[in-house]
């Protein structure tokens, strides 16, 4: 949203992150505890500056939003439900507006107020991205997974560099079996937000999702029932896979290391241009891309021998981090594929 909102936003993320240290259960409590003291604070700290310029501008439709999503922040619905009704009824309301009220009726389990008012905010943004990732993850509340994941696609399609999108689609394609989906789709999502606790937990399931795929014949398998990219993706890797040996991080290396050689060789990177990919291959020509895997999987694979090896190959990791840090990975228009 606007400055004022992204601020609040910032802050507490800051709090949730301190709450989420990899501590002793007894020290995470404390922890927990301060987190949500600290939380609190910020709120009512924010909330009265917003009140303080509320009152120079009372009828300013950004501090007005703001508020809205600091009453949601700070569990008073009911204000925000009053709120939001009123500002998303202005016409300079705009699809974020939108957002803070549809989260609003996600709380209060008002599902049916809900869709409507997805709906109509999706009938005015129709290439909102963060409009298509909440309204399906209220739709997956309310039991409605197969609309759900019609709504995350639908968000990609239109809008694909919003991480959200990928991140539910992932989680969504994990739990129903679809893993090279739920594997592209959850790469995708952590090099557009990498710093994130829910980059931790999609890094997570990478490694566990290859180790699930190249077990027994489920590659085969997800190939034979694939079509279009899909079966292109899962057709290559079929060429490359073995079974991965003890040093589980080396083999993923070298399985996505002669995989995108194929997949340029064989004018499959042509036919599907894919930013995926593009970044393998250019990770490959620097030098980097074993760096990346172990960035990708490492310290969810063995944090201690992931720390060793990033002293031993310092140079590697910097350069793999120095274009991570400073190029934004932005996925260009036409890059959709549904199957």
């Amino acid at each position: 949203m606007k400055k004022t909102f992204l601020l609040f936003a910032g802050l507490l993320i800051t709090a949730t992150l301190f709450a989420q240290k990899r501590l002793p259960q007894v020290q995470m409590d404390d922890d927990a505890k301060e987190a949500a003291r600290l939380r609190g604070h910020i709120l009512d700290s924010a909330f009265d500056a917003n009140e303080a310029a509320l009152k120079q501008n009372p009828n300013d439709y950004n501090l007005l939003k703001s508020k809205a999503y600091l009453y949601y922040l700070k569990r008073d619905f009911q204000n925000a439900l009053s709120l939001g009704q009123t500002i998303t009824q202005r016409p300079e309301a705009d699809d974020q507006a939108y957002q803070v009220l549809g989260m609003v009726y996600k709380e209060l389990a008002e599902y049916k107020e809900g869709e409507k008012l997805y709906k109509t905010a999706l009938q005015k943004f129709p290439s909102s991205g963060g409009l298509y990732a909440d309204y399906g993850d209220m739709l997956k509340q309310d039991n409605n997974a197969k609309e759900a994941i019609a709504a995350w696609e639908k968000g990609i399609q239109q809008d694909a560099n919003t991480s959200s999108n990928y991140y539910y689609a992932s989680k969504y394609y994990a739990e129903t079996g679809s893993l090279p989906w739920a594997l592209l789709y959850g790469e995708i999502f952590i090099n557009i937000e990498s710093r994130s606790p829910r980059s931790e937990e999609i890094k997570s399931f990478l490694y566990s999702g290859y180790q699930q795929l190249f077990t027994g014949d489920r590659l085969a398998k997800a190939n034979a029932e694939a079509k279009g990219f899909a079966k292109a993706f899962t057709e290559v890797l079929l060429k490359n896979t073995a079974p991965l040996s003890a040093d589980t991080i080396t083999s993923l290396s070298n399985i996505r290391t002669h995989f995108i050689f194929d997949w340029v060789n064989g004018g499959y990177a042509q036919k599907y241009p894919f930013r995926l990919f593009a970044l393998h291959r250019q990770l490959v020509d620097a030098k980097t891309f074993t760096a990346y895997n172990e960035w990708l999987f490492g310290d969810v694979a063995n944090a201690d021998k992931y720390q060793q090896w990033k002293t031993s190959h310092a140079a590697e990791m910097d350069q793999w981090l120095n274009l991570h840090n400073n190029v934004v990975f932005k996925i260009p228009a036409g890059q959709y594929y549904s199957e």
